[in-house]
């Protein structure tokens, strides 16, 4: 019974329908815990510009197209917002992406 109270509360935190998973859950043979465990989302996160929550795998915020991973613009690798120059090619970064 503890599992299927996490996997509540979890479905709930990643966004994911809560009725769905809590009742694949009772599968027999424990197949609602495994496909939960292979399938669920990643966590939200808020975007630092609005503070809205929004998916890990989104590159951009939907309320305020705030560049959630800014890249390079020479080699189009992800950088840090606070590096000067690109890690990997070592291209002066704009200011835009700081």
């Amino acid at each position: 019974m503890l599992m299927v109270g996490y996997v509540n509360r979890d479905a709930k935190r990643r966004g994911m329908n809560v009725a769905l998973w809590t009742l694949l859950v009772f599968l027999p043979n424990a197949i609602g815990f495994i496909l939960y465990f292979l399938l669920r989302h990643p966590l939200q996160m808020n975007c630092p510009q609005c503070g809205t929550g929004v998916s890990a795998r989104y590159n951009f915020c939907p309320n305020c197209r705030h560049n959630l991973r800014p890249s390079c613009p020479q080699c189009k690798r992800e950088v840090r917002t606070a590096d000067k120059y690109c890690p990997y090619c070592a291209q002066e970064l704009p200011a835009v992406t700081r």
